[in-house]
């Protein structure tokens, strides 16, 4: 686990190693990994795997600006938000994501 020190004024993440001087800084593109609805006819379906109700999907383009669209399955549609990112590269392949909560 690594902490990062948060700029909001520069919108930058500052990584400083414990054992040299090493540090970098990262833009920051704030989104959330966890998208969804409900699934259709009261399935009960973990969010780590998506589908087509949405799910874990990690993707930094369901961001500010972009419209993510999903079906409405059950009355209310029940919506659900989580996983926050400060900033993270496309798709949770590399299992690396600045995690924010």
């Amino acid at each position: 686990m690594w902490f990062y020190h948060i700029d909001h004024a520069s919108n930058t993440a500052t990584y400083k190693a414990l054992d040299s001087d090493f540090s970098m800084n990262n833009s920051l593109h704030p989104f959330f990994g966890c998208i969804g609805v409900a699934p259709a006819q009261g399935e009960a379906r973990s969010s780590t795997v998506p589908a087509e109700f949405g799910g874990n999907m990690d993707s930094p383009e369901a961001s500010v600006g972009n419209t993510v669209y999903f079906p409405v399955n059950v009355k209310g549609g029940l919506f659900y938000i989580g996983d926050g990112h400060a900033a993270q590269g496309d798709g949770g392949n590399c299992r690396i994501g600045l995690e924010v909560h």
